[in-house]
């Protein structure tokens, strides 16, 4: 590594501690003030001390926060670095000594490439360590929760009218199965509850209506024995329809989901952004250095006030094209949908680049 890539390496390092501290810091305080009625009343319930209730909260948010706010920081701090380049003058004797602007910057594309890197690590190995904190902030913390029903892939639909996370049962369950050719009914059981076994779902205190031919057979069934029906539905899967919990689940564990409940095409994406969403730190890049490798020193002023407008319309394409992969029908395939704000900013980025640094 040369004496060059050293020193822009250890601005660029510095510049993006700084405004990822900054950053993070005031989220926690924000978000600190308007939570802190929470805050003392679970720890007047719990009695646990304020801190630890704090520290427990914001362990489980801050890594996600990072994670979102990580390709933003990047640019942000390598725009900081090469506007400082400019403003002190220093780009003057870099040229003279007929190093190239894209030269200059080439450290700041490897130290996105390593954040990036960071970033996937981030979404794999740390935030999954912080479900269950997650869990405890969230509704799954309440003794009954909304859910939304959850199909499977024997054409059947699970559905309830509330769920109990600390028990992990469904409360008035239902079971609807539908046949592939005719899309009529062939199984309904209802039931007033029912918990997760190792084969599907076991109802209890219900009624099982299976239609034979043209007749319907009704059999009811007690507390004990129940009812199983057989359905790849899990636990995880039917607490992921009461609260977004996508992130806190690491790669493997969204691919065996999406096996099961094929219909969740968001789950597809979500496999899928993992690989996208870090190496936006990269594409960023290319929009944003143009704007502070010019020469005219107001220019590069600008183009960080620009950054901020830049960063909210990738957010808001990003978060656009996902939800159109996520759509039934299959409006946008969910490859697509994840790499589509990365494409669409890649190519204007690299024919503005090319242009600012020759």
């Amino acid at each position: 590594m040369k004496v060059l890539d050293r020193w822009i390496l250890k601005r660029f390092l510095l510049a993006y501690a700084a405004f990822a501290s900054v950053v993070l810091v005031m989220f926690v305080m924000t978000d600190g003030f308007n939570h802190l009625d929470q805050f003392y009343a679970t720890a007047i319930h719990t009695k646990r001390p304020l801190w630890r209730i704090a520290l427990g909260h914001y362990s489980a948010i801050v890594p996600d926060i990072y994670y979102m706010l990580a390709p933003f920081l990047a640019l942000l701090a390598a725009m900081w670095v090469v506007f400082e380049l400019r403003r002190n003058n220093e780009f003057v004797p870099l040229q003279a000594a007929g190093i190239a602007p894209w030269r200059v910057t080439l450290p700041l594309f490897v130290a996105a490439l390593g954040l990036a890197l960071v970033m996937y690590a981030d979404r794999e190995l740390v935030i999954p360590e912080f479900a269950q904190q997650f869990r405890e902030i969230t509704n799954l913390k309440r003794e009954h929760v909304s859910v939304n029903p959850v199909p499977d892939q024997r054409n059947g639909v699970l559905s309830a009218r509330n769920y109990s996370p600390p028990r992990q049962e469904l409360v008035e369950a239902r079971y609807t199965r539908l046949d592939p050719v005719t899309h009529g009914e062939v199984l309904c059981v209802v039931a007033s509850s029912a918990s997760c076994v190792e084969k599907g779902w076991e109802f209890h205190d219900g009624i099982v209506i299976e239609r034979s031919g043209a007749l319907d057979v009704f059999r009811t069934f007690g507390q004990r024995p129940g009812h199983l029906v057989e359905t790849d539905v899990r636990v995880i899967d039917v607490e992921c329809a009461a609260v977004d919990m996508l992130g806190y689940l690491t790669t493997r564990q969204l691919v065996e989901q999406y096996e099961r409940i094929p219909a969740f095409r968001q789950l597809r994406v979500e496999v899928w952004r993992r690989t996208a969403y870090p190496c936006a730190s990269i594409v960023l890049l290319f929009i944003g250095l143009p704007f502070v490798l010019r020469g005219d020193k107001g220019a590069a002023a600008i183009g960080l006030i620009v950054c901020i407008g830049v960063c909210a319309l990738f957010f808001l394409l990003t978060a656009f094209f996902e939800d159109l992969g996520s759509r039934p029908g299959g409006v946008v395939p969910p490859p697509l949908a994840a790499w589509l704000a990365n494409l669409v900013f890649l190519g204007p980025g690299l024919l503005a680049f090319s242009r600012s640094t020759r």
